[in-house]
């Protein structure tokens, strides 16, 4: 071995030999698999839908909060955008829930769930020239 490297050839088993085949299959891989980006978006969307972590911790919070008048006649519609959607389904008490909660309710929550940003709470009344109006719409307190 006069001083030079020795090519990578002499140390690997000679060409098309039994042993050189066992080789290759030894150290075969498989061919890889990648998932379409599409199909990993779409396969979040259904595993995510209709889940709002937020909305889920303000309804809790403001089941605690609120008192029975309230609960009778309101249900939670939604949270989206730092702002808590509430439906008064008795259209005739929208003025009275208003007065009463609309100021108290975001400070309150505020301090009951401080992980979650409340900006505003607003309230919306139920269809009143709807004669087919259900009961009750919304998740009731």
């Amino acid at each position: 071995m006069n001083g030079r490297k020795q090519p990578l050839r002499w140390h690997a088993p000679g060409r098309g030999s039994r042993a050189q085949l066992e080789w290759v299959h030894r150290n075969r891989q498989g061919r890889a698999r990648f998932q379409a980006l599409g199909d990993l978006v779409r396969d979040l969307d259904v595993a995510g839908a209709g889940v709002n972590r937020a909305g889920r911790r303000v309804f809790e919070a403001l089941c605690e909060l609120v008192d029975d008048d309230f609960r009778r006649c309101c249900s939670f519609l939604d949270y989206s955008g730092q702002e808590v959607r509430i439906l008064v389904n008795a259209p005739e008490m929208l003025y009275h829930i208003r007065t009463k909660w609309q100021a108290v309710l975001p400070a309150r929550l505020r301090q009951v769930c401080p992980q979650v940003k409340v900006k505003r709470v607003s309230f919306h009344p139920v269809g009143q020239d709807d004669p087919d109006r259900p009961a009750q719409a919304g998740a009731a307190f």
